[in-house]
């Protein structure tokens, strides 16, 4: 079942990626004193991790049963279950990542 957490390393770098990059933005409002705008871009990042989760998981259900087959075997299919739980667990930790990159 390790080959599941492939996929949710693909999402964790891409959004990973993202959180570093925007990390010296976030710095620069806040150090300006623009709480306004460092509190909206925290939010945007934030909502990001929230709609990974709640898009994630149930597109999981939809096309996870395919995927697992069509990237690995039948067998892998029968769990897409905890895919769902690993994507929707993925989409929280983000909310952390970008929390603590303040």
């Amino acid at each position: 079942m390790h080959r599941f957490a492939y996929l949710v390393i693909a999402i964790n770098m891409v959004v990973s990626a993202l959180s570093v990059s925007v990390t010296t933005h976030l710095a620069r409002l806040f150090a300006d004193g623009d709480h306004r705008q460092f509190v909206r871009l925290l939010t945007k990042l934030s909502l990001l991790g929230v709609l990974i989760a709640v898009v994630g998981v149930p597109l999981t259900f939809l096309v996870g049963r395919p995927l697992l087959t069509l990237l690995y075997r039948r067998e892998y299919a029968d769990h897409v279950g905890l895919l769902a739980l690993l994507v929707g667990i993925a989409g929280l930790t983000r909310l952390e990542i970008f929390s603590s990159a303040v």
